[in-house]
Parts: C-alpha cells; sequence; structure tokens
C-alpha cells in the first residue's frame, strides 16, 4: 500500500510587493525579484522558513 504525500502544513498570506522590491512580514523586510514589484504574491509561512510564491513558482 502506498503512502500517502507528507503533511505540507504552512499559513498563507497574499503580500503586495512594494515598487523597492521588498514584501513586509512580522515588521522585517524581504526582497523579491524586481520583475514582481507592485504585484500580488503568496507568502508561505513554515515554522522554520519563509517562502514566497508567485505564478504558481517559488520565487
Amino acid at each position: 500500500m502506498a503512502r500517502p504525500p507528507a503533511f505540507d502544513g504552512f499559513v498563507e498570506h497574499s503580500k503586495k510587493v512594494s515598487p523597492t522590491c521588498l514584501i513586509t512580514f512580522e515588521r522585517n523586510r524581504y526582497s523579491v525579484p524586481a520583475s514582481f514589484a507592485n504585484r500580488r504574491v503568496s507568502l508561505h509561512v513554515y515554522p522554520e522558513r519563509l517562502v514566497v510564491v508567485a505564478e504558481g513558482q517559488t520565487v
């Protein structure tokens, strides 16, 4: 019998990238590629890391 895939537990936040290519999370600023300036991205918050996802791809 095949095992189900591992649970990928994260909290997702929708963020707008600033004109200076930054997103803010818990008073910290994180840079993203300039091509995402002024656009919406998803921030996946794991206990040990943050992952920025845009257009279905990890940034």
